[in-house]
């Protein structure tokens, strides 16, 4: 028996970030000097635009993932729905990778049935990448058909890091000899270190030791075929009685096809009872053909009463996109009828052409990016920003931002910002120093600068430049009726370091943007413990504002301890201060039930006449 040592293959974790086209935040961090960075690059007076109000919020903060997979909020289109799947799963920690997985079972979770087979399966490829025996335990526990597609998916990530441990476990697995048969073809097959022989070597090593019928691999089974069509027949009688002969028609078909063109797949179609034989069968002659006559291929399953005739598009599309020509794939398939189908085929051939393919959604992807951007005058406009987003990331993996920086300036105007947000994530993941530098400085950027401030803030946060991130936030405009970024940046440099969000805060620009920004700091301190430290910050705003002020800080007060508030509201500066908290308290206690009526009894001794009224007129 061979023992093979394979060189592991890029993590599952770095390739994954190629999957995410719209979410820009998802990119290798490489660590840098922290004292690298020139804070002097600052004017904190420096020229503002308007601030975009959707980019309220950038999608890196994904730390406010719900605890129950059943409060995530899944998209319905199938493209934004894949990205967004894909960017939870990135997030998540092994423990919550197990903790997910492990709800994904309820039935209490309402989703579909291949939006909870896509779940478990990204899930477990995930998990498998760093604790293989445990995704191995829960793709056992389940039952097929997930459970086939879970066992592959654990030992084709598996294998490609450690082969021979994969194999051993493989064998030791308490299931037919069959199954374990096919589940070392495909952490054979899956593997490019091996060769052929190696292969074949595996494969007859192990049907020696359980004894099985010897079958070459497919390769050489086309070899062997003289005469498809009898054997085509002659094998899938001997199938009615021996499943497994099944396989060997794969090999046939392929043959047949290569020798006798497309017609001969009407044959292939009717003479299959079996639905699910027929659709496997099927498929991979549909896919074969694709291969050489795509176009054909994609016209007869159009047509032609197919089983399961839509994935069976989506597999052509695939093969089109990815082995053939992906323009003319693209609009092959933008020719139809507008439909649900449609734009879930545009978008299938779209992502793979980019280099993401979600048939194996953690491989490495090879797309050209140049190419990608010459051609996207040809590609629907629906997919404009999601290519050239992906295009210029690429650009920067290359190490190419003057590239990119270049190519983002030849996008229409209305793709250019996504594009521009895009290359800042992910230049300054690789090289912050020249980010900063282009953002601040560089009058390439100067029409987008206010909009990018905070795509670059919250990338600074993420790299630990907590004040470098806050000086750049001072710089971005507030809008009108709006909030300064500074504001939104403070609750994560508070709980980051709590110091620090303390000195800054001073410096917080006044209005509704100081008002958040204390809140989130004594929240901070209250979540530590700290409350006369909360109740005192409260002193230094104005005197107007300190109404807001303490009434925000006793919400999360009186939900985790209404005892506790009931104590210290006299602490609160200022009788009508304690009289507005606490007639607030007790207006919304009927939805909060917070307070119990003795309690509600000791609020109303903080009322003055005018709060009285107003609870006897509204209550």
């Amino acid at each position: 028996m061979l023992q093979f040592q394979v060189a592991p293959l890029k993590s599952a974790l770095y390739s994954l970030r190629n999957v995410l086209v719209v979410i820009a935040t998802l990119a290798v961090v490489i660590p840098l000097d922290e004292e690298s960075v020139v804070q002097s690059k600052l004017d904190t007076g420096g020229e503002n635009t308007t601030r975009s109000s959707q980019f309220k919020k950038v999608a890196s903060r994904e730390s406010a993932l719900p605890l129950r997979i059943e409060d995530l909020e899944i998209p319905d289109e199938p493209f934004a729905r894949n990205v967004a799947i894909a960017s939870w799963i990135l997030e998540l920690d092994e423990k919550k990778l197990a903790d997910w997985l492990s709800q994904s079972t309820e039935a209490s979770w309402e989703v579909s049935q291949s939006t909870r087979d896509r779940i478990q399966t990204l899930l477990v490829q995930r998990l498998a990448t760093n604790n293989p025996e445990q995704a191995l335990a829960f793709a056992l526990a389940r039952v097929d058909p997930i459970r086939k597609q879970l066992l592959n998916t654990v030992f084709s990530e598996w294998g490609t890091r450690d082969l021979s441990t994969a194999i051993e476990q493989i064998k030791s697995l308490d299931v037919w000899a069959y199954e374990r048969l096919d589940l070392l073809r495909t952490i054979v097959a899956d593997n490019d270190e091996l060769n052929d022989d190696d292969k074949r070597q595996i494969i007859n090593d192990f049907r020696f030791e359980e004894n099985l019928p010897d079958h070459a691999l497919d390769s050489e089974k086309r070899d062997r075929v003289e005469e498809p069509k009898e054997e085509w027949h002659k094998t899938l009688k001997l199938a009615q009685t021996q499943p497994q002969a099944y396989d060997d028609l794969i090999p046939i078909v392929q043959v047949w096809i290569d020798e006798s063109g497309i017609s001969v797949l009407d044959e292939i179609n009717d003479s299959i009872a079996n639905y699910g034989h027929r659709k496997k069968v099927l498929t991979e002659a549909l896919n074969w053909l694709a291969q050489s006559q795509p176009e054909q291929a994609f016209d007869y399953a159009l047509k032609h009463d197919v089983a399961d005739k839509e994935l069976t598009l989506h597999e052509i599309v695939r093969t089109w996109a990815k082995y053939g020509d992906a323009i003319e794939a693209l609009r092959k398939v933008h020719g139809l009828p507008y439909s649900q189908l449609r734009r879930e085929l545009e978008s299938r051939g779209t992502m793979v052409w980019m280099g993401i393919d979600w048939k194996y959604p953690f491989a490495s992807s090879r797309s050209e990016p140049m190419k990608l951007l010459d051609n996207l005058h040809q590609l629907p406009a629906s997919l404009h920003e999601a290519v050239s987003v992906q295009a210029i990331e690429r650009l920067v993996r290359t190490n190419s931002p003057a590239q990119a920086v270049e190519m983002v300036f030849q996008l229409n105007e209305d793709l250019q910002l996504s594009a521009a947000r895009a290359l800042v994530e992910e230049w300054a993941s690789r090289d912050l120093n020249a980010c900063v530098e282009w953002v601040l400085s560089s009058p390439d950027s100067k029409d987008l600068r206010n909009k990018l401030f905070h795509t670059l803030a919250w990338k600074l946060i993420d790299k630990g430049e907590r004040e470098l991130a806050f000086q750049v936030g001072l710089r971005q405009t507030i809008p009108y009726h709006g909030f300064g970024l500074e504001g939104d940046l403070m609750r994560d440099i508070a709980s980051d370091d709590l110091s620090l969000a303390l000195e800054l805060l001073p410096d917080v620009r006044e209005g509704k943007t100081q008002m958040n920004a204390y809140v989130s700091v004594a929240e901070e301190l209250f979540n530590r413990g700290k409350t006369d430290e909360a109740i005192d910050l409260g002193t230094d705003l104005k005197s107007n504002d300190r109404y807001s002020y303490y009434l925000r800080l006793s919400w999360p007060w009186a939900s985790s301890n209404p005892a506790g508030l009931l104590n210290a509201i006299q602490k609160f500066p200022g009788a009508r201060v304690r009289s507005y908290v606490a007639r607030q308290q007790i207006f919304w206690n009927h939805s909060t039930n917070y307070f119990t009526d003795s309690q509600l009894q000791t609020l109303e001794t903080y009322l003055n006449e005018g709060d009285k009224i107003f609870l006897d007129e509204n209550r």
